[in-house]
């Protein structure tokens, strides 16, 4: 399996656990959210698996996202966790993922 799709997989994993933390600690939003962007990751490493066109822009389209939303949400809010870990998470996915494309 390529490497890319495997980050692209455990990230959506940790995408979806991360909206199920936030549910727990009472947001419907959190857990609505990762599920959303966790399927749109799943199909971007099916794409990525399966060498399709468009499983790489997708799977950066949704990092970029999520790093968006981690700044977004430290601006607003200025804490620091988990707002500032979604986004350095986010960015170490996407910068494995652009290192190891097409590997």
């Amino acid at each position: 399996m390529k490497i890319s799709a495997i980050i692209t997989f455990v990230y959506a994993l940790l995408v979806f656990i991360g909206g199920i933390m936030g549910y727990n600690k009472g947001s419907m939003a959190s857990l609505v959210t990762s599920t959303i962007v966790a399927v749109i990751l799943l199909n971007a490493g099916i794409g990525l698996k399966r060498d399709a066109s468009w499983g790489f822009p997708l799977a950066v389209a949704a990092m970029i996202g999520m790093i968006g939303f981690g700044i977004y949400r430290y601006i607003e809010t200025s804490k620091v966790m988990p707002p500032l870990g979604i986004a350095a998470l986010s960015f170490v996915a996407l910068l494995g993922v652009l290192l190891t494309k097409g590997k």
